[in-house]
């Protein structure tokens, strides 16, 4: 589930229907114990202020960024009137500042809540295809990534997250290829992931995942098990 969001309740769970998630999970858990492992777990934007204290894992994620201009709260992955507002009115046409800005917050994130898991590390590219908002080639644009994976660290788990190419955003998952390159010279964990938003997704791209990651020379990846995660090899 995604954590409550006061200001966009139209992405978020209610707090009521927070405690109704929990419930319903931890129900789960005890009916099939000894079939199926169950964990509680949460997508905690860098926003919500709800505890993560009942969770087993949190998956930290930046679906927003600020306009310093206008101190509006723009989603980066909704649609692209409202990121097309947050260049424009947020960020006075700068492009490269809105992706510092949404990088800074992704290292800001992982720094101040430690994730169990980075979530869509660059959520950023959603709704770029054909460099709509930003050249994802550029130097500037890939350095400024790049620096905010270092800063992360190797504490969290990376996500390969397939939701955004099952939705027909991308043709391929997040992370980009010279992220993953990074990742695994400096020796980070990943796991892979559908975000699913329903029934159909949750098996979407994992092989082709686990392939991808297997050309860039991984050998293994951290998968959420019955004892918690651990590693497994990919071959």
């Amino acid at each position: 589930g995604h954590s409550h969001l006061a200001f966009d309740p139209e992405y978020s769970m209610s707090l009521t229907d927070t405690l109704l998630y929990q419930k319903a999970v931890l129900a789960a858990q005890e009916k099939y114990k000894g079939q199926i492992s169950i964990h509680l777990g949460i997508e905690q934007d860098s926003f919500s202020e709800t505890s993560t204290e009942p969770y087993s894992y949190v998956i930290g994620s930046v679906h927003y960024i600020k306009g310093p201009l206008d101190g509006v709260l723009y989603p980066v992955d909704s649609a692209h009137e409202p990121l097309t507002a947050c260049l424009k009115n947020g960020f006075g046409g700068d492009r490269e500042a809105m992706i510092k800005a949404y990088y800074q917050s992704v290292a800001e994130m992982v720094k101040r809540t430690k994730p169990t898991i980075v979530g869509h590390f660059d959520l950023i590219r959603k709704l770029n295809r054909g460099d709509r908002y930003f050249r994802e080639k550029s130097p500037f644009y890939q350095t400024t990534a790049l620096s905010a994976l270092e800063s992360c660290g190797r504490s969290p788990i990376y996500e390969i997250n397939t939701g955004g190419a099952y939705r027909g955003y991308r043709s391929t998952p997040y992370p980009d290829d010279f992220l993953l390159r990074a990742a695994k010279e400096l020796g980070y964990r990943l796991t892979v992931s559908s975000d699913a938003h329903e029934a159909a997704a949750i098996d979407f791209g994992l092989d082709q995942a686990a392939d991808r990651l297997i050309s860039f020379g991984f050998k293994s990846i951290t998968l959420l098990g019955a004892s918690g995660f651990e590693e497994v090899p990919l071959f």
